[in-house]
């Protein structure tokens, strides 16, 4: 295929390069050759039509071809002072570069976590719930038991410096967090300050793991605690204490 498209290459120089050339004398010779070059036409090939036998044939008249051809050209482009060209390099393809887009492994899904799986061995006395959006918000709890356990999970929105839409158009980091003060009610020097370890980064659980939810144990019951709670770029949080069912259906008989 590459001889026939210097042949036809060839033919349109000729056309429009032979007529204005002829009329020097020291080139005459040169373009009267290539003016009468002539390609036989292969005599009917040997083997069925089609099989590689005939076009093996075809293959050998084709090459001599686009040798003979290549050889005048570079001739007709040295008479005019041009360049030769280098006939055995690759065509570059016609049309538009497709290019094929890197394949990357899909991002799992992170969901949204409202809610806390159930224990089998753990009963939930209070539930307590909340965003960002409904601020900070203070509850008591009694606790009917000497152990317990506080359960919480939280949706933060993603972190990193995402626009927050103000009106002079400024950025501000988003790190979600959320923060819970435990404390006793009659002795308030008895406080602990509970967060999520690592924080709240969803990006970070997209590449590893859903860390949710968390716990916390605490050996200090039958009193009332209150619970102070506040958070930063959080959808939703959900927060349960639990005891143990053998200790619940004891306090409550």
């Amino acid at each position: 295929m590459k001889g026939i498209h210097l042949f036809v290459i060839l033919m349109i120089c000729c056309e429009g390069l032979i007529l204005p050339a002829s009329s020097e004398s020291d080139e005459g010779s040169l373009l009267f050759g290539v003016q009468n070059l002539t390609i036989e036409v292969p005599p009917t090939q040997t083997g069925v039509l089609g099989s590689k036998e005939h076009m093996n044939g075809y293959l050998g008249w084709l090459q001599e071809c686009s040798f003979r051809i290549s050889h005048y050209s570079n001739k007709v482009l040295r008479v005019f002072g041009m360049t030769e060209l280098d006939w055995d390099q690759d065509i570059p393809p016609s049309g538009e570069t497709i290019t094929k887009a890197p394949i990357t492994a899909p991002t799992p899904e992170i969901k949204p976590t409202f809610g806390i799986p159930n224990s089998s061995e753990l009963t939930t006395i209070r539930t307590i719930r909340g965003s960002t959006n409904g601020g900070k918000q203070s509850v008591n709890v009694f606790i009917p038991a000497s152990y317990w356990e506080l359960w919480y999970t939280a949706d933060p929105e993603l972190m990193g410096g995402q626009d927050l839409g103000s009106y002079k158009g400024a950025e501000s980091a988003l790190f979600p967090s959320i923060c819970m003060i435990v404390t006793d009610v009659k002795n308030p020097d008895l406080v602990e300050t509970i967060e999520p370890p690592g924080g709240l980064d969803k990006s970070l659980w997209q590449r590893s793991s859903d860390p949710r939810p968390w716990s916390q144990k605490f050996y200090r019951g039958y009193r009332e605690y209150n619970f102070d709670i506040s958070s930063k770029h959080v959808i939703e949080y959900v927060l349960e204490i639990r005891v143990r069912k053998s200790d619940f259906t004891s306090s409550q008989s």
